[in-house]
């Protein structure tokens, strides 16, 4: 597909937690928002 525009953001970490007093922590990630020309398609989409 034809790529117009990549914007990438970095989500901030986050704590969760898994029982009552077990806290676990979630990395920050990174986030891409890809946007195609109007009637294209990622190939990874077409299985």
């Amino acid at each position: 597909g034809k790529v117009v525009k990549v914007r990438t953001m970095i989500m901030p970490a986050k704590r969760g937690r898994r029982g009552r007093k077990m806290f676990i922590r979630h990395r920050a990630w990174k986030k891409a928002v890809v946007t195609l020309e109007a009637g294209e398609q990622l190939e990874l989409f077409n299985v």
